[in-house]
């Protein structure tokens, strides 16, 4: 269950904090911030909340920018930014 969710400052490091957890075989992705939870960047990683603390410490380690981490269920969409962006290059 991806009830987990990291938010940033910036795009740059949630689109990096996400690749660096990928590549660590960790099942996340990006959707867009809910605005209750931060106002600051429009991108966070969603992930199983349970893997929150290995994940900050990637993150630490990659001098990836952290925001907050929160437990978020309200999160699990089934279209996230990712698919929307693809989409719209597609066609």
């Amino acid at each position: 269950m991806l009830d987990g969710l990291i938010t940033f400052y910036s795009s740059f490091h949630a689109v990096r904090g996400e690749a660096l957890l990928a590549r660590r075989g960790m099942h996340v992705r990006l959707v867009p911030t809910p605005r209750e939870i931060s106002s600051n960047c429009g991108v966070a990683v969603q992930l199983a909340y349970n893997d929150i603390p290995q994940a900050l410490e990637v993150l630490a380690v990659g001098r990836v920018e952290v925001e907050a981490a929160h437990r978020y269920a309200g999160a699990t969409r089934t279209t996230t930014l990712l698919d929307r962006l693809r989409r719209r290059a597609a066609g």
